[in-house]
């Protein structure tokens, strides 16, 4: 079946985003076809009926699979997707996401292998992209020596060099569409050319964090450009899945670090 987008919207416990989310996204892509595919890393039955329902109520595909982290379950929407589809561009969106307008120019971006980020801000007004403007390994090397020798003013560092970087840039940008090195994983489009030649997005032995600087790097080797736009604006409201996950996020962060790191280094 052919369709412009594929959505895939990673769910645990938490259904109360998903209406917002799903109004946004009808309204900003309806010049499109589409199909919207809820993935819901299961938690509970309750939690699972509810969010099951939300998507039979509101014309989504729904799959419930094993809570084995970020990356998985995406993973398991992208496969069927491919499986099932002839999509344009899949995008992968927290369901704390909504689109507040989008203007880009979808005609012509997908005649090459890409990456589209959006603007992207939080209820505060924080800017969340891009995520690097450009590849950093100073700060790669300053944050995990931080978490494997300690030190926290390795780790305020390494992040607050790519804040700059990310102020600087949002400050002064002025063109559509520009070459960013990482973006934000709450809301991605890929093409489908770009998808094809990555596979699999995601390293499934990284449970949650640092996703996003993997998938630069894969991206760079893969000649892959990410594209920044201001054409598309995300609002991400950063109150889903994590605040009420039972994960310890700091455990988290520090093995996903610390694998990412050291995967790199051995390529």
């Amino acid at each position: 079946m052919k369709i412009d987008f594929a959505f895939v919207v990673l769910t645990y416990r938490n259904a109360d985003d998903l209406p917002d989310f799903l109004q946004s996204v009808s309204a900003a892509f309806e010049a499109y076809s589409k199909e919207i595919l809820i993935v819901n890393s299961f938690y509970d039955e309750e939690s699972e009926t509810t969010i099951r329902r939300f998507a039979e109520a509101n014309g989504c595909l729904f799959l419930s699979t094993e809570n084995k982290g970020y990356g998985h379950g995406n993973n398991v929407g992208i496969e069927y997707f491919r499986a099932k589809y002839d999509y344009r561009y899949l995008v992968i969106a927290n369901p704390d996401t909504k689109v507040l307008y989008n203007r880009f120019d979808f005609a012509s971006a997908d005649r090459e292998p890409c990456v589209i980020a959006p603007r992207i801000r939080t209820l505060t007004g924080k800017e969340q992209n891009p995520y690097w403007v450009i590849k950093n390994p100073l700060s790669e090397r300053l944050v995990y020596r931080y978490f494997t020798k300690g030190g926290r003013l390795r780790f305020y560092a390494g992040i607050g060099i790519n804040k700059i970087l990310r102020i600087l840039f949002n400050l002064k940008r002025k063109r559509k569409k520009k070459a960013v090195f990482a973006a934000h994983g709450s809301f991605l489009v890929f093409s489908r050319s770009a998808m094809d030649q990555i596979g699999f997005p995601y390293d499934e032995k990284m449970f949650l964090f640092a996703e996003e600087n993997l998938l630069a790097h894969t991206l760079r080797g893969l000649k892959i450009p990410i594209y920044f736009t201001s054409e598309i604006e995300i609002l991400h409201k950063e109150d889903g899945s994590v605040s009420i996950s039972d994960v310890d996020e700091n455990l988290e962060l520090k093995k996903s670090t610390i694998y990412y790191y050291e995967k790199l280094r051995k390529k």
